[in-house]
Parts: C-alpha cells; structure tokens; sequence
C-alpha cells in the first residue's frame, strides 16, 4: 500500500526510512508540478512558498509512511529536523524580532463571541 502512495505522491522510494532526509522538489508554481533544477534561481518569495508546499505535501506524507514500517518517535525526529533546518529563526532574526529598540509595542484585547 504504501508503494502505491509512494509512487502516487511522486515521492522517493526511500521516504519510509527515517534516517533518510527529506529532500524537496523546487516547485516552479504553487499549483504546477513542474520543478526547476538546482542550478535555476527562484525568488526567495517563491522558496517560501516551495518550503510551506513541502512541509504539506511530502514531509507530512513520508512521516505518516514513515511511521507504518518504523519506530514513531524516528519518523517524528525526522520531520523535527526537517522543520529545525528550514523554518527555524536564526540567532539574528530573534534578536531582530526581539529588539526593544523598534518603539513602543501596543497590546490590546480582543472579546470574540463564537456561536454554534
């Protein structure tokens, strides 16, 4: 079963392995499944969009296959890392991000009603 999802998804053939890392396909578009190779530049907007595509569509994928012939805490570990090594902030964007200097942060609160 999930040779066929493998090859479905278009996915690696070694995805299931959770000392594999994931490798993702540079998407041209966000609803195309043409990819670029390596040596062709995209705009960082369009990485972005390639990494959140990913995440979604392969890393998600081989974690769920991953778990069906693998320890589950591997295959989370796998994923972890996957998410560490591209969505991570760096030491430069949190002290950027946590400056004081960028004037004073209002706070406000919000009342929602929900309704059922």
């Amino acid at each position: 079963m999930s040779i066929v999802l493998v090859l479905l998804l278009g996915l690696p053939d070694n995805i299931g392995n959770p000392r594999e890392e994931i490798q993702c396909p540079r998407w041209i578009s966000e609803d195309s499944e043409v990819t670029v190779p390596n040596d062709v530049s995209i705009s960082p907007e369009q990485a972005k969009r390639n990494k959140l595509r990913c995440y979604w569509s392969v890393v998600k994928a081989a974690e769920r296959i991953c778990k069906r012939s693998s320890p589950r805490v591997l295959c989370e570990a796998r994923t972890h890392r996957w998410l560490q090594q591209n969505f991570a902030w760096t030491p430069a964007q949190m002290e950027q991000a946590c400056d004081d200097n960028q004037g004073q942060v209002r706070f406000r609160n919000l009342m929602i009603n929900i309704r059922q």
